[in-house]
């Protein structure tokens, strides 16, 4: 899917946030766990206008890699996200992400 959002502020305002969330003006974060093996990193939008109220990051210390996510919406929605059976340098190439679609697919621009 592909979506056109240069008319949208509050979509143009999040997809700004998560491409550098380390900015003061967009948002707070801090670590608000520490344990031996992992860490927990908070990030709670500044604003009104985002769309979740915070999100949280489960990082491991022996890679530093990325083990779990929680999103939470304003409204109290949450999603949780927990990866396991991570490899990292599996033989991966550039091939192996190219998407071929059927002949038959149609590909709509949704603005």
């Amino acid at each position: 899917e592909r979506y056109h959002v240069h008319s949208n502020p509050t979509v143009e305002k999040y997809l700004l946030f998560s491409q550098d969330p380390f900015q003061e003006k967009w948002a707070q974060w801090k670590i608000v766990e520490n344990q031996d093996s992992f860490l927990v990193m908070e990030i709670l939008p500044k604003g009104e206008d985002f769309l979740f109220a915070k999100t949280r990051f489960w990082i491991s210390k022996k890679d530093w890699m990325v083990t779990g996510m929680e999103i939470v919406e304003k409204n109290g929605d949450t999603t949780l996200l927990q990866y396991s059976n991570i490899q990292l340098n599996v033989g991966l190439t550039d091939s192996d992400f190219k998407v071929l679609l059927p002949g038959d697919v149609w590909v709509t621009d949704v603005q």
